[in-house]
């Protein structure tokens, strides 16, 4: 029991008089309808839970100044205090208060504003009985147990960690695709810095420059936390982490050497795009653009020296060693933001959008010759042209299959919306074509393929610049549902445009009335006596799913390798068959030659070699030459992005050459206690994830 101290010992505690009541239940009893015993000035459930007990203002007498109420408090001045608590108290009062001011003093006026961090010590300190409750005064002695103050800061840290480090496991696992644009540890020190138990400690440690650049990386934590939780649907956490990092961004908006800031800023606006502010978005992404404008310069100088020297041992090194690691960065950056150019390509390009997109698609690497084509405007196209278009855009599927089956990456991200993306330009050309070319079926085709792709398990975390084509897929099949096959229906296509409006307030607002529309036609599916069949009790795609996976588990490891050789060779036939528009059409598509010819390649080597150590040997001698071509091909058409993914590509051949190499040694090994740890592939991607996956 805890020690008390009686103010006044001349009056006992047994003579004191019933506590005084309430009219009405307190705040937290009303929200949580729990039964409330009106106690004043805290009633016995609020100081268990150790709960501010809030009473709702009277009408009449709602101050306490009544005669009557002055008198009886006279009355009873008896003040009950736990000594060591309230001690506990009064100290970290003071060392908040010198902590907030040193911390104001060593920011001085380039640091504005102050952001609320949850749960942080400068934010959440709870130092007297007076947060809890309105007043102090007790009419008799309360035994009842309650959470200190410093317990319940501890638990909301630990319950703020646990999920932000949950939220950060969803970025590096899944939404960075392999590539983070920021290094894992960067987020750890500034979770420390907010977390930390004094921030006087901080301040003795770290000079006010140090305190800056954390606030810059702080900046880049809230808005890569608000994209995270919104694409979780959690929009009241979004929200708040959004408008953190806005506020810090403010204040170091024109840092422009700062890539912390330029991350943020595209993060910022990828977020104001889900939540349906476009127009935002759109200027921020500008501004992006502007802002590493002259780190591409540098970098696109730096390659051309690099490359023209003939005595460099390693390029990429080189610019690791020589502390410009921020180009890399930078260069991700510029990749991705082809993302957000194609969502934004038909509003601005109106006239050609199918042009630019296609492309976009290729990173501006390849370009589209319009005087081959014979047209300028991509609206009311004929038969002859949309054929050529739909030669380039087959070329490009089977590319995209045959590197994604190549590198094993067919269940990742940025798999599934490239295969969104290569059905957004399907769609975009069958509905621009004119009234005689339109095909109706294959339309639907398409926009069925399209749903078929939201099944994948990674849907629920694509991006809102990706749900145009997934919009436009339900519209094709809500527009012409009298069409639609008999044991077809919209169930996963109602299901898809849920979990994206729960998402993005983008869908929600914009096309609510296709979610309408959707939702009468399943239930008139539902309950029509004409189509009392399987498919309206469970989906035809997902019957033909069970049955794949029935059949995939009678199959052995040789009979899977056969058809994805089969599979491979398909596409390869595919490619073929479209090369030659693909060459008359696109200008720089020689790279899709070397590449098919050395998945070719490796297709031979893993069905003629054997001996695994001969396999990884000769398929890391294929990547080597591979990598060595994109080089000098990327030289020829002076594109700096091109020899920067090709000294990347020797990279990762070499790291997954001795990774293959170590596991075939020691399967059981740990490549953080190897040397593999050093390598650059590791350090600089594979090592900010969570975990180590190749």
């Amino acid at each position: 029991m805890n020690t008390s101290i009686i103010a006044d010992k001349e009056i006992q505690p047994s003579s004191s008089s019933p506590p005084h009541l309430h009219s009405h239940a307190c705040q937290s009893c009303r929200q949580l309808h729990r039964k409330c015993d009106k106690t004043l000035p805290s009633c016995s459930y609020c100081i268990k839970r150790g709960y501010k007990c809030v009473y709702k203002s009277e009408r009449k007498n709602c101050c306490g100044n009544t005669k009557e109420h002055r008198e009886e408090k006279k009355a009873h001045p008896i003040v009950f205090v736990n000594v060591a608590t309230q001690q506990n108290h009064q100290q970290q009062q003071r060392e908040d208060e010198r902590s907030r001011t040193s911390l104001e003093t060593a920011r001085s006026s380039n640091v504005g504003g102050r952001v609320s961090t949850p749960y942080s010590s400068t934010t959440t300190t709870l130092t007297t009985p007076n947060q809890y409750h309105k007043s102090t005064t007790c009419t008799n002695i309360l035994t009842v147990d309650r959470i200190s103050p410093i317990e319940s800061r501890i638990e909301h840290q630990i319950n703020y960690v646990y999920s932000t480090r949950q939220t950060m496991d969803l970025y590096y696992d899944i939404l960075s695709m392999g590539f983070p644009l920021i290094d894992r540890s960067t987020f750890e020190k500034v979770l420390e810095y907010q977390t930390t138990n004094s921030v006087q400690n901080m301040m003795n440690d770290f000079r006010y420059d140090f305190i800056c650049d954390l606030e810059k990386d702080q900046a880049l934590f809230y808005t890569v936390q608000a994209v995270c939780f919104q694409r979780l649907g959690c929009h009241e956490f979004a929200s708040f982490h959004f408008n953190n990092g806005k506020q810090l961004i403010g204040n170091y908006f024109d840092d422009v050497d700062s890539t912390s800031i330029i991350l943020a800023m595209r993060f910022m606006a990828e977020y104001l795009l889900g939540a349906g502010d476009k127009r935002k978005a759109r200027s921020l992404l500008n501004t992006v653009k502007v802002k590493i404008s002259p780190f591409i310069q540098q970098l696109r100088r730096a390659v051309k020296e690099f490359h023209e020297d003939q005595l460099r041992t390693d390029y990429i090194e080189k610019l690791m060693l020589s502390g410009q690691a921020n180009w890399l960065i930078v260069y991700l950056l510029e990749a991705e933001m082809h993302f957000f150019d194609i969502f934004y390509c038909e509003e601005e390009h109106p006239e050609s959008f199918i042009f630019e997109e296609l492309e976009l698609f290729t990173k501006n690497q390849m370009t589209l010759s319009q005087k081959n084509l014979g047209i300028s405007s991509c609206r009311s196209l004929n038969k002859e042209t949309a054929e050529k278009l739909f030669a380039v855009i087959e070329a490009f599927s089977s590319i995209v299959n045959l590197a994604m089956d190549s590198f094993g990456k067919r269940e990742i991200l940025s798999c599934l919306l490239t295969k969104f993306f290569m059905a957004q330009l399907r769609l975009d050309v069958l509905l621009n074509c004119d009234q005689e070319t339109q095909n109706l079926q294959e339309m639907l085709r398409v926009a069925r393929d399209v749903i078929q792709l939201t099944e994948h398990r990674h849907f629920p975390f694509i991006p809102a610049c990706v749900t145009k084509v997934i919009i436009t897929a339900c519209t094709i099949r809500a527009s012409y549902y009298s069409y639609l096959s008999p044991e077809d229906n919209l169930r996963n296509d109602l299901r898809a445009l849920k979990i994206l409006s729960s998402r993005f307030p983008l869908i929600q607002n914009e096309y609510n009335h296709l979610i309408k529309s959707i939702e009468s036609l399943t239930y008139l599916h539902h309950n029509s006596e004409d189509t009392i069949l399987l498919s309206s009790l469970l989906p035809f795609n997902e019957v033909d799913t069970r049955i794949n996976c029935d059949v995939s588990h009678l199959m052995n490891s040789s009979d899977v390798k056969r058809i994805d050789v089969e599979e491979k060779f398909i596409h390869f036939n595919q490619y073929e068959r479209c090369k030659s528009n693909l060459k008359e059409l696109m200008n720089g598509s020689e790279i899709l030659d070397i590449i098919v010819e050395s998945v070719k390649e490796e297709v031979t080597i893993k069905t003629t070699i054997t001996d695994p150590k001969q396999q990884i040997e000769a398929l890391k001698n294929m990547r080597l030459r591979l990598g060595s071509q994109v080089i000098e091909m990327a030289k020829i058409h002076n594109d700096h992005s091109g020899q920067i993914a090709g000294e990347l590509l020797k990279k990762q051949a070499l790291f997954e050459f001795n990774l293959s190499k170590a596991k075939l040694e020691n399967p059981e090994f740990d490549p953080n206690q190897t040397d593999l740890k050093n390598d650059f592939i590791y350090r600089f991607f594979i090592s900010r994830s969570r975990e180590f996956s190749c």
